[in-house]
């Protein structure tokens, strides 16, 4: 449903995990960010985007491969198609493709559309690299530490910064890649915070904000997070201090997130072990 609306951008969040799809619209495009998830729930974003589209043209950005990101893709194939190079070239695209197909299959779900993998029409390959389209600039970023094929995406000149599963306020990091890439992506968002004027924080999950000091409590409650795990392998400690952490931060939805912390730690502990050997 449409859920947030302000001058140039619409957001239309989903009820399974409130993820977002954002509509942002400038004089030159209207670009579409992982457009998702229920059918129903696509046909109404699929419906705003022809009711303002006009004339311009149509780009499609996805910002990371995870299943909830790439699941409306079918309702959207006459859009250009924005990605990472990581996103492009994913080793496995069948088993992207299948996640969505078992769940659909879980839950009784149709889809007008066959699931395929999104094919990219303009792959982005260099950190910082921009595509211009008359006065509207799209600067990419990878985004790194989620899973190993993000990106973050600003628009100018509206000051909107797209991050992916990042700097979440209902949520704390989901480390699929490296922890140590997780912080890189932090840095470069505070970064954006710090330098963007009246920066407009679009995350994949939860509401968004134009707050700066919002931006980089954010910021700091997920490099909290990643300190705990750190400190809870060195010492040994129990899990009750990420039960403080989730009430201090009235995270809602804590049994799939004590498994989703139980396999971060799993990660970091594999992660810290082959460190010694880089060295």
């Amino acid at each position: 449903m449409l859920t947030y609306q302000t001058e140039g951008i619409s957001v239309f969040q989903s009820e399974l995990y409130q993820t977002n799809c954002f509509v942002i619209e400038t004089e030159d495009l209207v670009l579409i960010v992982d457009p998702n998830y229920l059918p129903s729930e696509l046909a109404a974003i699929r419906k705003h985007v022809d009711a303002v589209k006009g004339n311009r043209p149509l780009y499609l950005f996805f910002t990371h491969t995870d299943f909830d990101h790439i699941v409306g893709y079918g309702s959207f194939t006459d859009c250009r198609i924005i990605a990472g190079t990581a996103f492009a070239n994913h080793p496995d695209k069948a088993e992207r493709v299948s996640v969505v197909e078992r769940l659909d299959d879980e839950f009784y779900i149709s889809r007008p559309y066959g699931i395929v993998f999104p094919r990219v029409d303009h792959v982005i390959e260099q950190e910082g690299e921009r595509l211009v389209i008359g006065e509207t600039i799209l600067t990419f970023r990878t985004a790194y530490g989620h899973n190993g094929d993000g990106l973050m995406c600003l628009v100018e000149p509206i000051g909107a910064l797209i991050t992916g599963d990042y700097v979440s306020d209902i949520e704390f990091p989901f480390v699929f890649d490296t922890f140590a890439s997780y912080r890189s992506t932090l840095e470069k968002i505070a970064s954006y915070a710090w330098s963007v004027p009246h920066l407009q924080l679009l995350p994949s999950h939860g509401s968004v904000t134009s707050d700066q000091d919002e931006i980089m409590h954010r910021a700091e409650v997920s490099e909290q997070y990643l300190k705990l795990c750190e400190e809870q392998l060195e010492l040994g400690e129990v899990s009750s201090r990420f039960e403080s952490f989730m009430d201090v931060q009235d995270y809602r939805f804590k049994i799939g997130f004590r498994k989703r912390h139980a396999a971060n730690m799993v990660l970091l502990a594999n992660e810290q072990s082959i460190l010694p050997n880089l060295k």
